[in-house]
């Protein structure tokens, strides 16, 4: 009966197990005591606040303490365990040097996802990005965390704690019991002395038209980050909670979904590839005009670059899809794989990259011609992204030692430290109102300052201050004062441009915001 309450979950057995009773040491109500304020300050200066140099130095604090925590309870990190924590450390600096949301948003998932990944191949001793990585992330981010997701309350009370819970709740009771006597004596106070009556009413009436929201939101979310932030220490640090995934498990799992005949998996894709043949025989000139620069007769520009893209997105989907579930499901694929199974991935991820291609060149035409916009810079990122992950396929057919998994994640995060660090707010306005000037209008220019302090810090400069002025008296024939020179229908472009810094000091908080600002000091 002992030995089977000592069974614990390695995360791929099927069924339930139990887990020993946990016993929380100092150590244990110490972590606990900082989750609740890493929880608090993640609440509001990340998720309420996402606000540039706070966030940064949230994020650094934390990946230190996190070191710190592994380091205590004896786990060494490797050189690579290293290195990808000195990575975690680059990406905080995302918040301060951008105010472009969507990369903070991403990056703020990154390093989450990243932070609890660390922790798991730390406290495991497991190589990152390893083959069977997939089920490493999946313990780390969901598996380990949940199953100790409310270890936090008896750890935060345990021991000597409990006697300060005790006293906590007589204070508790205690207000309780104030508050009727308080407002009668409140009362009675106000009828004698009007100056007590004003600080009273006034202390009231905020109380009564208070808005409560952000306190709400900012507890639940600090409620629930701090049960998952400690369930990911206490499950990492505790041998009896951790569920890992050893090689043997994880082939195995993989090996129970290889049961289809590997002629059936051929006869299934071949007529894909014979129709990607005949696709590309009929289409040849419409396809490879964009690489001579020649736009089809029947085709706009704008209709030219965007089939191309929908084009690009299904069958890129469709051929993802389908060399996974070939290599994932043919009885001889895996470390088995038969020289069949290699040649049709080949095929199918070269008629991919020949897609990816075309369509590059079809964006790269479209953009020359009517300049950038985020649409359009997104576009091309995420094509050279998959460009890069179809040729890793194709070498790994050649050569089985290659590390498929690692490689694609140095690839994935070089790409996605572009699209964080490239600012790519700021290179449109930097590209249309350097080689767009004589096409784009004054519109387009509120437009790209309306984007975000980064695309504002550069409409602001002094370097394009003249153009804008010369625009605008092109456009609408107005003389302009010195202090106000770049007026519109809409109102005026300093408006959209303090936008970006408001009232609210959060917005200030990055390097973009601080730019924009000395650009109109300077005015």
């Amino acid at each position: 009966m002992n030995e089977d309450m000592n069974l614990t979950c390695d995360g791929i057995n099927e069924g339930f197990s139990f887990k020993p009773k946990a016993v929380y040491s100092d150590k244990d109500r110490k972590t606990a005591l900082f989750v609740w304020i890493a929880a608090a300050l993640f609440a509001h200066f990340v998720l309420w606040h996402t606000t540039g140099f706070i966030t940064t130095l949230y994020f650094i604090l934390i990946i230190t303490a996190s070191v710190f925590i592994l380091k205590k309870n004896g786990c060494i990190f490797s050189k690579g365990q290293k290195i990808w924590t000195g990575v975690l450390y680059v990406f905080s600096l995302v918040f301060s040097i951008t105010a472009d949301t969507t990369a903070k948003g991403l990056t703020v998932a990154f390093l989450m996802t990243g932070g609890a990944y660390l922790v798991h191949c730390v406290s495991g001793g497991t190589e990152l990005f390893r083959d069977y990585s997939p089920f490493d992330i999946r313990n780390s981010v969901l598996n380990n965390p949940f199953s100790c997701l409310g270890k936090i309350f008896p750890a935060s009370i345990s021991g000597e704690k409990k006697k300060g819970l005790k006293n906590a709740i007589y204070v508790m009771a205690g207000l309780l019991l104030a508050v009727p006597l308080t407002i009668v004596v409140g009362s009675l106070l106000m009828s004698a002395d009007e100056g007590v009556e004003r600080i009273l009413s006034g202390v009231a009436e905020y109380i009564y038209n208070g808005d409560y929201t952000q306190i709400v939101w900012e507890s639940i979310l600090t409620l629930l980050g701090a049960m998952y932030l400690y369930g990911l220490f206490y499950s990492h640090t505790h041998d009896d909670f951790i569920i890992k995934a050893d090689d043997d498990r994880c082939e195995a799992v993989c090996n129970n979904f290889r049961k289809m005949n590997n002629i059936i998996v051929y006869t299934t894709v071949t007529p894909i590839c014979i129709l990607y043949i005949i696709f590309f025989i009929s289409q040849a000139a419409y396809f490879l005009s964009a690489f001579s620069g020649n736009l089809p007769a029947e085709y706009s520009y704008a209709e030219y670059a965007r089939k191309g893209f929908f084009e690009l997105s299904g069958i890129e989907a469709i051929n993802a899809v389908v060399i996974f579930l070939m290599n994932f499901t043919a009885k001889n694929s895996g470390k088995n794989k038969s020289m069949g199974l290699k040649a049709y991935t080949i095929v199918i991820s070269v008629f991919t990259l020949i897609i990816t291609a075309t369509a590059l060149s079809k964006m790269v035409l479209y953009i020359n011609e009517y300049g950038l916009t985020r649409l359009r810079l997104d576009t091309s990122w995420f094509m050279i992204l998959t460009a890069f992950i179809f040729v890793l396929v194709i070498i790994k057919q050649f050569d089985d030692r290659l590390c498929f998994v690692k490689l694609s994640a140095i690839i994935f995060t070089f790409m996605f430290g572009v699209l964080c660090f490239g600012r790519f707010d700021s290179v449109i306005a930097k590209y249309n109102l350097t080689y767009k000037a004589d096409t784009i209008s004054y519109r387009d220019i509120e437009q790209m300052a309306e984007i975000s302090a980064d695309s504002a810090a550069v409409v602001s400069s002094p370097e394009y201050r003249e153009f804008i002025r010369n625009k605008i008296q092109k456009e609408k024939g107005w003389v302009h004062n010195e202090d106000y020179y770049i007026y519109s229908d809409n109102g005026n472009l300093d408006c959209i441009l303090d936008a970006h810094i408001g009232y609210d000091i959060y917005r200030k908080m990055n390097i973009s915001s601080l730019t924009v600002m000395n650009n109109l000091n300077r005015r």
